[in-house]
């Protein structure tokens, strides 16, 4: 099945805001808007967007701002980031890329250029997640220690490694408790932590 992209776009002129909202509906986006930075830094975390624009000079907390807090966020520092600005002056525009931002539109654009900048920006981020996820996968999969990951207690995927350790099949594991596989005292010499991390002997 083939979901919506998420964009957040964030940004103070409610007009244009609207108008880049419809813009992207059209183009088969699902799209969430706020006017203000206070409000953008709040629906990031709560909509988890592929991608966002924001605009620089809002009152209060600009997109400068804005950037700045999302990439404290280890959930949302990677997401691609596209500042919107009615500004063309160069010193601006570097400034903002230096921050990290993945591209810089000078307001009034044209729809095809942000439809553009988008695209191009959402497959560059594919290409990265795909390629961290075949990185992950090799890893996990060719690693000697024995590695499981779970949801709340139950196991959704185990390596080689741990399957020999404790004597079973992938399909004998997958959507059980983990500590139906040990004895009491076993059991405690297991460090058990959150989903997607190594259950480690200690």
């Amino acid at each position: 099945m083939n979901f919506q992209k998420k964009i957040l776009v964030i940004e103070d002129d409610e007009r244009l805001g609207i108008t880049i909202q419809n813009i992207l509906i059209v183009h088969k986006y699902d799209v969430c808007y706020t006017n203000n930075g206070a409000s953008g830094i709040q629906k990031a975390f709560e909509y988890n967007p592929d991608l966002i624009l924001c605009d620089i000079n809002m009152d209060t907390i600009d997109g400068y701002q804005v950037y700045r807090v999302l990439e404290e966020s280890s959930i949302l520092n990677r997401i691609p980031f596209i500042f919107l600005t009615g500004s063309s002056d160069l010193e601006d525009i570097r400034f903002g890329m230096s921050l990290g931002a993945d591209d810089y539109l000078v307001k009034p654009f044209v729809n095809s250029d942000l439809i553009r900048s988008i695209e191009r920006r959402l497959e560059k981020f594919r290409t990265i997640r795909e390629e961290a996820r075949l990185g992950f996968n090799q890893l996990f999969n060719l690693s000697p220690v024995g590695i499981v990951l779970f949801d709340g207690n139950k196991v959704f995927r185990a390596n080689h490694a741990f399957l020999n350790l404790i004597a079973t099949t992938e399909n004998n594991l997958i959507g059980k408790k983990i500590e139906a596989f040990f004895d009491e005292a076993s059991f405690k010499k297991f460090s058990i932590k959150s989903r997607s991390t190594v259950l480690r002997e200690v």
